[in-house]
């Protein structure tokens, strides 16, 4: 058997599938959204945003939801404690747009092991409109973010989510950040999206209310710990799909540490491992490193000459450098490395992810679940 030629076929197909991806999602990305005309006779929509302490750039994210555009908007805060940081500050928002109809709700539920989805479980209770999306509180939303998700909803949808893209990065482990949500995971959760097999994803997602009340409410997305594959599983148990937004939202990260850039991708790699686990098989073959270590061993075998694999991964990073250009994501002189240093650490990002089921969120230590089980905390 000459493992050169299976060197040069894994190469090729990488190749073939790492341009396909970005040929695809990147004309996806460019496209004009669909989006409703919103007036007086539109459905009522609820904005749920939970706090939960203060972080970079929160006071600019909040402040994006007074600025919506729609007009039927129920506008929710919610917090679970009075001394909690961010409540000053959603107060002066409050304050700041007095037309907009904006409360903040405050008081601690406990309903599943999911602690944003406990934050957010009284303001679910009051809200009155037809529509509710639930929005992290870091997420900058475009003045048009409601019509556009509700452009999105048709009869079988039974969740209108978004990809999340990380901008203005301060240094290179937010740059690394960067490297791993905009360019990688958003263009595979984008790509599942374009071919009907969309899952929802956290940052936001918005239901019909009748549509999740008769699923059970928000009790629905806790019985996995991670929210977002809940209510995938409950919308499709009553045969809805979930569609994603064709842009993912924005969230500025400024600095970061390595030790959180790579506790939040182990925490979500623990997640995507219990939940779905057999798309997150396939995840040892996606990101670089397989194909340059096939070209590596090629060079060494003496099939290939040195610069076939520096031409090799110079095309590889070429293209992804024209998809987060042609996604509007930020560009630094730093993001080539941080490309490549993402891919070097995925093998090992692979195998945290199915060695262990413990992680922490916002310093509650929780434990991802295989589906059908209970998650937990501690």
């Amino acid at each position: 058997m000459d493992l050169a030629l299976w060197g040069f076929g894994l190469m090729a197909s990488h190749g073939v599938s790492h341009v396909l991806s970005i040929a695809a999602v990147g004309y996806r990305l460019r496209r004009r959204r669909p989006k409703i005309k919103a007036g007086v006779q539109s459905p009522s929509v609820a904005l749920l945003r939970p706090v939960c302490g203060l972080e970079n750039f929160l006071e600019d994210a909040l402040r994006t939801s007074f600025t919506l555009s729609y007009p039927r908007l129920e506008l929710i805060f919610c917090a679970e404690e009075e001394n909690d940081a961010a409540v000053p500050l959603v107060r002066r928002l409050i304050a700041e747009y007095p037309h907009v109809n904006a409360r903040l709700l405050i008081g601690r539920d406990h309903i599943g092991a999911n602690p944003k989805v406990n934050n957010l479980a009284k303001g679910y209770r009051a809200a009155t409109s037809d529509f509710v999306i639930l929005s992290d509180s870091n997420a900058l939303l475009p003045r048009d973010f409601i019509e556009t998700l509700l452009g999105c909803f048709g009869p079988r949808i039974g969740i209108v989510s978004t990809a999340a893209s990380m901008i203005r990065p301060e240094n290179f482990a937010a740059e690394l950040e960067c490297a791993f949500i905009n360019t990688l995971q958003d263009r595979w959760m984008l790509l599942a999206d374009v071919f009907g097999f969309g899952y929802a994803h956290g940052k936001t997602m918005m239901f019909r209310k009748a549509e999740l009340d008769a699923a059970g409410g928000l009790d629905a997305l806790t019985t996995e710990a991670a929210d977002e594959l809940a209510a995938t599983r409950a919308m499709q148990k009553r045969g809805l799909r979930v569609k994603l937004a064709p842009q993912p939202v924005r969230q500025a990260i400024g600095r970061r540490r390595f030790s959180t850039v790579w506790r939040r991708q182990l925490r979500w790699a623990r997640l995507r491992r219990a939940g779905v686990p057999i798309a997150y098989a396939m995840e040892i073959f996606i990101g670089a490193f397989v194909p340059f270590a096939c070209a590596l061993g090629v060079v060494l075998a003496g099939r290939m000459p040195l610069w076939g694999l520096l031409a090799y991964v110079a095309a590889w990073y070429g293209l992804e450098y024209a998809f987060a250009r042609a996604g509007r994501f930020p560009v630094t002189p730093r993001m080539p490395l941080a490309w490549f240093t993402r891919d070097m650490l995925l093998p090992i990002l692979f195998v945290g992810g199915i060695t262990g089921n413990k992680f922490e969120w916002r310093g509650k230590p929780l434990s991802a679940a295989s589906e059908g089980q209970k998650p937990t905390v501690g």
